[in-house]
């Protein structure tokens, strides 16, 4: 049974998401959730963020989104990981979506499913599994490969 507003529930969902990444997991450089909203954003160093969200066309994502406010810096620095494509999709055991978006200052790279919030609690909590994996499997593949990028370019 669905409980309150849409916004309502992503406001339980993502709160639930933010207390057991940061209880639990120690997830640093998390924010509170902003009210309503259909995705979180953990940030992981200057102009990289790990987001956690539902898209308008019915997908459940965990994106690493790149965005220091540079085009330049943020298309290199994406261009890099691109290098390294192959051997972080190994990681993953699935392919990822890598977007260059040429038309705007950011980039992503991201993995999603099927899924919306106006779902069964059993599915919520599948979702919520699913991303909590998910961010900590971006977090433990893409924060080295990040030290590795920046290191050269300070």
């Amino acid at each position: 049974m669905k409980i309150g507003t849409k916004s309502e529930r992503y406001d339980t969902y993502f709160q639930a998401l933010y207390d057991e990444m940061t209880e639990q997991h120690h997830f640093t450089g998390a924010y509170r959730p902003v009210e309503g909203r259909p995705y979180y954003v953990f940030t992981s160093s200057r102009g990289i963020r790990y987001i956690a969200g539902f898209d308008r066309a019915g997908r459940v994502y965990t994106s690493l989104v790149i965005n220091s406010g540079n085009y330049e810096k943020n298309k290199n620095f994406f261009d890099t990981l691109r290098k390294r494509e192959s051997e972080i999709n190994v990681k993953f055991k699935v392919p990822l979506y890598w977007a260059r978006r040429d038309d705007i200052k950011s980039s992503v790279i991201s993995i999603s499913r099927d899924g919306t919030i106006d779902t069964d609690e059993s599915k919520l909590e599948a979702f919520r599994a699913w991303h909590i994996a998910s961010l900590l499997k971006f977090k433990a593949v893409f924060d080295p490969e990040i030290q590795t990028v920046l290191n050269p370019l300070r």
